[in-house]
């Protein structure tokens, strides 16, 4: 993940409102893709175990570097098209607190999840283009601990202009 990333309102002159909307909803990504793809959002688990942090994800999430956490990878469809590859890190401490029930999620998506608990708050966004794609982080948690997200959104669906 040794990429630039940037705060949303750095990046917006760069792209089009369009792609700017989606790369900042702060919303459920997973009922805005139902939304607009008009059609439910099947999830392709790709993998899911735990490993140890890598030194530029532990940096954000504020733990050290080879502490164990969840990494689950998947490949979000809308009918038979990919869309979005994300991949969530979960420390093993949120595992023991809030997070629990996402160990046993499997094909479900997280938006959902994420979304419907109370006292889970968003983090600010940050937005980077690697790849040749766009791709966005967040930190859900609540005061004592978190688990990063972070979406790729594929193409075609979703433009490359405005490379930073």
């Amino acid at each position: 993940m040794k990429y630039k990333w940037h705060h949303p309102l750095v990046i917006r002159p760069l792209i089009s409102a369009e792609l700017f909307r989606w790369l900042t909803y702060s919303g459920s990504l997973t009922a805005r893709l139902q939304v607009e793809f008009r059609s439910p959002v099947r999830v392709n688990r790709l993998s899911e175990s735990f490993v140890r942090c890598p030194a530029d994800y532990a940096h954000i999430l504020h733990m050290r570097a080879g502490s164990r956490i969840w990494r689950r990878e998947v490949d979000l469809f809308c009918g038979n098209d990919r869309v979005v590859h994300a991949i969530t890190l979960i420390p093993n401490q949120t595992l023991e607190d809030w997070a629990r029930p996402l160990r046993y999620i499997r094909q479900r998506p997280l938006g959902h999840f994420l979304f419907s608990i109370k006292g889970i708050i968003r983090s600010e966004l940050r937005i980077s283009y690697q790849n040749e794609q766009w791709c966005r982080y967040s930190l859900f948690g609540n005061q004592r601990n978190n688990l990063l997200v972070e979406e790729q959104f594929l193409h075609p669906y979703f433009s490359t202009q405005g490379k930073i």
